[in-house]
């Protein structure tokens, strides 16, 4: 098994040995006991080997052919929902796809889709990217890859990837429908295909800059900055910071950010667990925006490292954050991968923001509760509620903390913006500029 230290926080995964943990007790039987008249001998190897017995005996004896693998990574599931929310064991594929997305690169055709009505609408062609050559354009809508129909409630976004990336030089074949046109079928070339984090960088208005990122992968400081330069070069003097729907990425790639923000020695998180000990992550002097207004913008789901980001804007603060309450995940995941492709992504610290509060909401009441939680939200009123109903409410008992000003901000539950408001991006420059 070969081990990789990843240190991940985000949204958004083990082998036998921990399979014991859970099965060897359940399955621990009296000498006289049989299984149809067979006696199964106690190894004295422990629990591991006794969980590799089970497994053999299912796939041996068992009435009907089963999945044995399948089986396996059931259960290492189960005993990881028993720790947390974050900690998960994911698949070759899986793995691979997680991989990639953090990277930035992969083979593929290279667009960007959607799924409207159960149906892959493609929103963005890269413009050197094979589909751009074999004639894709956004608004094209893709109902078939490799004459598997993709159409209906089986298009998934699992699915389509699957589908979409391969190895470089094959063909991915495309049923294509297009406003106005027949349907065609187009052959298009898997390439390499690299992936800014950042959506979209533009000036919004005369000395105000604007960007968006939508995950923090191991280029999102490189593609940053050269958009700032960009920015800086149209006379951008305030930066509109948009992490709205980022799930988060690399704990790295978010420290190197606010390093962007921040002066030197200036503390942008902290980590620590049970086998963890404390580190600490500073700000440098390399930063290229540390004065300047700032406005970085928030929504439910933006959480991990992007709300490392924000936590760290709003207790120095650096600027404002504005938005909805963010989804409130503090955890970080280390990644160990394994020789078959799979990885575990296991929680083995909480970070906490400059001020020393822990966003992370509550995940005592199961998974599901857990995930949920946002949908409630929706529910409770929260998003049509003032700011102050919602200190009252979810604040409460909690415990206060300071800014470096001295304004009163709060832990667990995720990080409350000071306008708590779902606002345009050229909302937000009217109030830069007044």
């Amino acid at each position: 098994m070969s081990t990789k230290k990843n240190l991940i926080i985000a949204g958004c995964y083990a082998g036998t040995l921990v399979l014991g943990m859970v099965l060897g007790p359940k399955f621990q039987k009296d000498s006289s006991s049989s299984l149809n008249g067979t006696f199964i001998p106690f190894l004295p190897g422990g629990r591991e080997e006794k969980v590799e017995q089970v497994f053999n005996i299912i796939k041996e004896k068992y009435v009907d052919p089963v999945n044995v693998d399948s089986l396996q990574d059931l259960a290492i599931n189960d005993v990881l929902k028993t720790l947390d929310p974050h900690s998960s064991y994911l698949p070759p594929v899986d793995a691979k796809q997680l991989s990639d997305d953090l990277e930035g690169n992969y083979n593929g055709i290279g667009i960007e889709y959607q799924l409207l009505n159960d149906t892959l609408l493609v929103t963005g062609v890269n413009k050197m990217g094979p589909a751009a050559k074999a004639g894709l354009k956004a608004g094209d809508r893709i109902l078939e890859i490799n004459k598997v129909n993709i159409a209906g409630k089986q298009a998934t976004n699992k699915r389509i990837v699957e589908l979409i990336r391969g190895r470089r030089g094959t063909a991915a074949q495309l049923t294509i429908r297009t406003p106005g046109r027949r349907d065609r079928v187009v052959a298009v070339t898997r390439d390499k295909i690299t992936v800014s984090s950042i959506d979209v960088a533009y000036m919004i208005a005369p000395a105000v800059g604007y960007v968006k990122i939508s995950r923090f992968g191991a280029r999102t400081d490189e593609d940053f900055v050269r958009e700032l330069d960009l920015l800086k070069k149209h006379g951008m003097q305030s930066l509109i910071l948009d992490l709205r729907e980022n799930g988060g990425g690399y704990l790295s790639a978010a420290t190197s950010l606010c390093d962007q923000f921040l002066g030197e020695k200036k503390l942008i998180v902290y980590t620590k667990g049970t086998h963890e000990p404390r580190t600490d992550y500073y700000a440098t002097a390399d930063g290229k925006f540390q004065t300047g207004k700032l406005v970085v913008l928030i929504d439910e789901n933006t959480a991990s490292a992007s709300e490392v980001v924000a936590g760290a804007i709003q207790d120095l603060d650096r600027g404002t954050v504005i938005g909805r309450r963010s989804f409130g995940k503090g955890l970080v995941q280390e990644q160990f991968n394994f020789g078959d492709g799979s990885a575990l992504n296991l929680t083995v610290a909480r970070y906490y923001t400059p001020s020393g509060r822990s966003i992370q909401k509550n995940y005592k009441e199961g998974t599901n509760a857990y995930f949920e939680e946002i949908l409630n939200r929706h529910k409770t009123g929260e998003l049509s509620s003032s700011r102050q109903h919602l200190v009252d409410s979810l604040y409460k008992k909690g415990k206060v903390y300071k800014t470096v000003s001295g304004r009163p901000i709060y832990g667990g539950g995720g990080l409350c913006p000071i306008y708590m408001c779902l606002l345009t991006p050229l909302d937000i420059t009217i109030i830069i500029l007044l």
